[in-house]
């Protein structure tokens, strides 16, 4: 679907189309049998989260009660299954690790077999004991109806400015706070605000395709920096939680996450170093001289 602005459509249209078109894109999938249901679920997530990101974007034209309700709503059913990807995730996370360290992953074959029959576990438990997808396809044909008459979201940019400028604030304060507090959660709380303002200029793109576009590249960009350094605190975890004692993993886990926080905060200086203000009216600029085309 279109994830973005279009000039023939008002903005509270063009909002509106977004919200729908991604719900029913999420029912879509999860009535998705084939063999590729694994990427179904991860694509639905992300959707999920986009939904959430243009909660985000007009809030200040959502009622308390509205963003909030939905905002949970979405956070929530995005949970009922994420086991599956989490499972995948950890897998990925430790064979990616050792292939960019050039270890034999025969070394580790009885850790990562277990791996893969807790994932099938889980993959069992929520697509057919439990019956998520079809859960959440209850939900989501409710929340369609609740979106198809949205509330009014005013037009221009005022509608969009707030969302906008809140999220790049909310990203330069985490930014600052991986410096003073550099715990695997205070980055994931940035990568949340990160990836919500990714979505956001995904949105907006057309106003002024190739600045924004190069500007959603690299929000994506330091998103996956920040996610991997995630994913590895996860595995490490795990680790431990299962008493594994191989140091030379542990410290190919402490390696990679010390590059991929450098990494981060080197292109997060880039990203942030713009003033709060000056970075919303830039944007603003773009969009009414699109506007004025």
């Amino acid at each position: 679907m279109r994830f973005y602005l279009t000039k023939r459509e008002s903005t509270h249209q063009s909002i509106k189309r977004i919200f729908t078109g991604l719900i029913k894109e999420n029912i879509s999938l999860l009535n998705n049998h084939s063999e590729e249901v694994d990427k179904s679920i991860h694509d639905c997530r992300k959707n999920f989260k986009k939904l959430r990101a243009v909660l985000r974007l007009v809030r200040s034209d959502l009622s308390p009660h509205f963003y909030k309700t939905h905002n949970i709503h979405f956070r929530n059913l995005s949970r009922k299954i994420a086991g599956l990807r989490d499972s995948f995730v950890i897998i990925e996370a430790l064979e990616n690790l050792l292939k960019s360290n050039n270890q034999k992953v025969d070394e580790f074959e009885s850790l990562i077999n277990s791996l893969r029959e807790e994932y099938f576990q889980t993959k069992n438990r929520i697509l057919f004991e439990e019956n998520q997808p079809q859960n959440v396809i209850t939900s989501l044909n409710l929340s369609l109806d609740e979106f198809e008459n949205l509330p009014k979201i005013e037009e221009g940019f005022a509608a969009l400015g707030n969302g906008i400028k809140t999220l790049y604030s909310k990203g330069k304060y985490f930014l600052e706070l991986t410096y003073s507090n550099p715990t695997s959660e205070v980055f994931h709380e940035w990568r949340k605000n990160v990836k919500y303002l990714w979505h956001l200029l995904q949105i907006i793109q057309p106003v002024n395709y190739q600045v924004i576009k190069r500007m959603t590249i690299d929000f994506k960009k330091l998103s996956d920096f920040i996610g991997d350094e995630h994913d590895l605190h996860e595995l490490q975890l795990l680790l431990i939680n299962r008493n594994v004692t191989n140091e030379s993993l542990f410290r190919m886990i402490n390696k990679k996450q010390f590059e991929l926080r450098s990494d981060a905060w080197k292109l997060g200086e880039k990203l942030y170093e713009k003033d709060t203000d000056e970075f919303t009216a830039r944007l603003e600029s773009y969009y009414k001289k699109w506007q004025e085309k």
